[in-house]
């Protein structure tokens, strides 16, 4: 269990205020309505008031107790909890290979990026950033491929740890492989969702690969995207900079026979398309861990002090509480 943390220890202080008015109030009624010589009832065989008509008085300290806790603010620092969604299975697949340092808007044989264009890696980061942020219930995983796959983050809600790990890809990231296997981050991305056990029988997962050249170095295409066919996952494919046929050519069909489809980006805005396209998709139950930080814990205590409160009140207003009051 996590420790709990008080944002404002220091107005720990303010609950000697309070505590010293109850103990004047207590030391008023004692001087002035109860009898001065009540300490010796007993030894004259007259009983106190049973204990209980003492509970007024109780829940003057225990409401006082609670309103502290509200004014130091305890919370949660971290913590987690399971709940069950309407959300899809995701995994962003995205191509790190050389070329993607290219200018978005270049032809597709250019050698060099045009001094102050975005490259396309930049591009996609941006939209897979909107993409995540648009997302919040979904679990996103992140794979990224050039002659060989990595999986960089697993399926999760904690967006903001996904969302750090894009910012920080850049061209630099796979410097030293260059080639494209379109195959290996398909069958990483396929190898995530089996570990996760996602239920091969919903419909709600798909595998969104960003990918700017043909298949050129190691494992081919058509495996993974049959495994993924069987295993009801669509995939889609982006073409960043180039046309999309050109990355698939003869896949086109195997790629619509997962459900999914493939999308011609030739410039930033193009990309989004993909995104309103996923958006039809049919959601499904889905059991995931919700993270939080700085959970708050002062709202059930102060609703417990104005319970008390109320309680209170009603007590003091019945005639055989006046006594002990």
């Amino acid at each position: 269990m996590n420790q709990i943390e008080l944002l404002r220890p220091d107005l720990l202080l303010l609950g000697l205020v309070p505590v010293v008015l109850l103990l004047l109030r207590w030391r008023f009624w004692r001087n002035t309505v109860e009898h001065s010589q009540t300490d010796r009832f007993p030894s004259l065989g007259l009983r106190r008031p049973p204990r209980w008509l003492y509970l007024p008085r109780v829940l003057d300290w225990m409401i006082l107790v609670l309103l502290v806790g509200v004014f130091i603010e305890p919370v949660l620092p971290v913590g987690q909890r399971q709940t069950t969604v309407r959300a899809l299975d995701l995994i962003l697949c995205l191509d790190l290979s050389a070329s993607m340092r290219k200018g978005i808007e270049e032809e597709p044989g250019s050698l060099y990026v045009i001094p102050g264009e975005v490259s396309r890696l930049d591009a996609v980061k941006e939209v897979a950033l909107d993409f995540i942020a648009s997302r919040p219930q979904d679990r996103i995983g992140l794979v990224v491929f050039s002659a060989n796959a990595y999986l960089v983050n697993p399926l999760t809600t904690d967006h903001d740890v996904l969302t750090e790990y894009i910012e920080m890809l850049d061209g630099n990231t796979l410097i030293g492989e260059g080639l494209t296997s379109v195959g290996e981050g398909l069958q990483v991305s396929n190898e995530l969702f089996s570990f996760f056990e996602v239920d091969d029988q919903k419909d709600g997962k798909a595998i969104i690969v960003f990918t700017d050249a043909e298949q050129n170095y190691g494992r081919k295409p058509d495996g993974p995207l049959q495994v993924a066919r069987q295993n009801n996952t669509r995939v889609y494919f982006v073409g960043v900079g180039i046309p999309v046929e050109v990355v698939l050519g003869s896949l086109t069909s195997v790629v619509e026979a997962t459900g999914g489809g493939h999308f011609d980006a030739m410039n930033a805005g193009d990309l989004e398309r993909v995104s309103r396209q996923i958006d039809r998709l049919q959601r499904n139950s889905v059991e995931i861990t919700e993270y939080f930080r700085n959970q708050a814990l002062a709202w059930p205590l102060l609703v417990l002090a104005f319970v008390l409160l109320v309680g209170n009140c009603a007590l003091r207003a019945l005639p055989v509480f006046y006594v002990t009051g």
